[in-house]
């Protein structure tokens, strides 16, 4: 038998024009040093950042693979755990990404889903030439004379370190707190019970009432004050976990849109792209035309059969895909199924609440009405936009240069003519950004934690959230196009919940503790909700 693969190649980047502060780069894709009676082939590329950097802490990208074969669906790459070779050029460290990060790796049970790639030293900036990703591709079922074409994404990542945090900041809406007093609750290794701090209509009663047990190392209780009914793999925060830097983007959105099957496409999306005609060629929010700076669109006219293409489009031209068309604008118009699939395609998985405070404040003690930048003062005047919808699209007018910057009512909204999302990462491109608090960002790197679009996060304010036990997504989505991970939220959003804002909200909102709709069930699709994912770290993995 002849087990030569011809291998075509097919370059693909998420991010495809350089743009300030969100600029992951992918070129030079290629499958080389094909081993057919091992059943493996490297893919290699380059990759790099510009805003890369490292100190006490780093930013990182989570880099996989997806593959086709002979013009077929789209799959997931099932990589190795070991002949990783991390290129040249900057120093860089290659960290595995299991499918199950507690168990040990397997080509066909527990494969490496993709890798985090970071900095090795302190610096800044991320440039390397001819990184290479072992790729089990007799894992994947591939023999024989094949044509395979590969595309390689990359996410940027902040990393959120293990240890102790604190919940709550006493005065927020529905916010955390000790049983004994209205102060904080400190996640650590020793174990408590955590409620909130007055009544919300969308918490259980137990988390009401007498709390639930909280420990960082051992998990959360299920219906419990005491340390009974614990679910021990319920993600405290405690332990160090990725989180996406930013929400996704548009052009992200569009790219995952892109790998799928017609009928899974159809499922992700508002407008009803089944059949040869569609008007509302405005998919995510099912309109004729832009609607709350959503450009993603498809043509009016379509085949009867395969995917459709979508594109981005915001100064609807018609010509899709330009420097012109929002793909770095955050994708609003996501339901929770949205962007569950999302996060199951990538391999990454939806963050608790818990987690996205840690990702908001870090070590750091709680601050009376903080919001992600850490500080209770935010800018109070509308903003304007330079270069609207490009790769550098800026803050034109009344960025601030000493209280923290956000996307939310009085600055897109109300005396303004923005009305949607901005660009992601946009606060940290301006000339006149002077940190952490201008930029808008979490304590580890998080960009708009604070406003631009709510985040949808798992709940402790119910037992379906409470019983979340962080598996990752395994790149696969269910046949309809539905995420299909056991023991996350379902179909039907019971157990998770909305945090942090959006750019129509209440500057209330985007504080750090408000959990006034935490544990809300909300599942239709909406102009203001966006997603960002997290990816857990192993307890060998630096950061854990």
């Amino acid at each position: 038998m002849n087990n030569k693969h011809w291998f075509v190649i097919l370059i693909m980047s998420l991010w495809s024009v350089v743009a300030p502060a969100n600029n992951i780069q992918i070129s030079n894709v290629a499958v080389t040093g094909d081993v057919p009676l091992g059943g493996y082939a490297f893919v290699t590329f380059d990759l790099s950042w510009e805003n890369a950097w490292r100190d006490q802490n780093w930013d990182a990208a989570w880099v996989f693979v997806k593959y086709r074969v002979g013009g077929g669906e789209w799959r997931h790459a099932w990589l190795n755990d070991t002949g990783h070779e991390p290129g040249t050029g900057t120093d860089a460290v290659i960290e595995n990404g299991l499918r199950d990060i507690k168990t040990a790796f397997n080509a066909t049970t527990n494969p490496v889903l993709g890798v985090i790639t970071y900095r090795n030293t302190a610096g800044r900036g991320y440039n390397v030439t001819g990184m290479k990703l072992r790729w089990n591709y007799g894992a994947n079922g591939i023999i024989g004379y094949n044509t395979v074409e590969v595309k390689v994404f990359g996410i940027e990542m902040a990393l959120v370190p293990g240890g102790s945090f604190n919940l709550g900041d006493v005065t927020s809406s529905n916010t955390f707190r000790r049983t004994s007093s209205t102060a904080a609750y400190q996640v650590s290794t020793t174990g408590s019970a955590v409620k909130v701090n007055n009544l919300n209509v969308y918490d259980d009663a137990q988390l009401e009432g007498t709390g639930i047990w909280l420990d960082g190392d051992d998990g959360i209780s299920t219906s419990s004050a005491t340390a009974t009914n614990m679910n021990a793999d319920f993600p405290t925060g405690f332990r160090g976990f990725y989180c996406m830097k930013y929400e996704i983007s548009q052009g992200q959105y569009r790219d995952f849109l892109n790998t799928l099957n017609r009928a899974q496409q159809n499922l992700r999306t508002a407008a009803d792209i089944s059949g040869t005609t569609v008007i509302n060629r405005y998919v995510m929010s099912n309109t004729s035309s832009l609607t709350n700076r959503n450009g993603l669109r498809c043509n009016g006219s379509l085949a009867s059969t395969g995917p459709v293409e979508i594109y981005c489009d915001m100064d609807g031209d018609g010509v899709g895909n330009e420097s012109t068309d929002g793909e770095w604008v955050a994708c609003n118009y996501i339901t929770w199924n949205d962007g569950a699939a999302y996060l199951d395609w990538a391999g990454l998985r939806p963050m608790t609440e818990l987690e996205f405070e840690k990702a908001c404040r870090g070590a750091e003690a709680s601050l009376t009405g903080e919001y992600a930048w850490g500080t209770a003062a935010a800018v109070n005047a509308s903003y304007t936009l330079s270069g609207s919808s490009t790769g550098s699209e800026g803050i034109a007018t009344n960025y601030s240069s000493t209280a923290g910057n956000a996307a939310f009512d009085i600055t897109v909204t109300l005396n303004g003519a923005i009305n949607g999302p901005l660009r992601v990462g946009i606060f940290a491109g301006n000339n006149a950004n002077t940190g952490r608090v201008t930029s808008g960002a979490g304590f580890c790197g998080a960009m708009e934690l604070s406003g631009n679009l709510w985040e949808r996060t798992v709940t402790i304010g119910n037992t379906t959230g409470r019983g979340y036990t962080g598996t990752h997504g395994d790149g696969l989505l269910s046949s309809g196009g539905d995420a299909d991970v056991t023991l996350w939220p379902g179909t039907n959003a019971s157990g998770a919940g909305l945090r942090g804002g959006r750019w129509g909200s209440v500057l209330s909102n985007l504080k750090v503790s408000d959990r006034s709709n935490a544990a809300r069930t909300y599942t239709i699709r909406e102009a203001g909700i966006g997603f960002r994912g997290v990816r857990g770290i192993p307890a060998s993995g630096s950061g854990y």
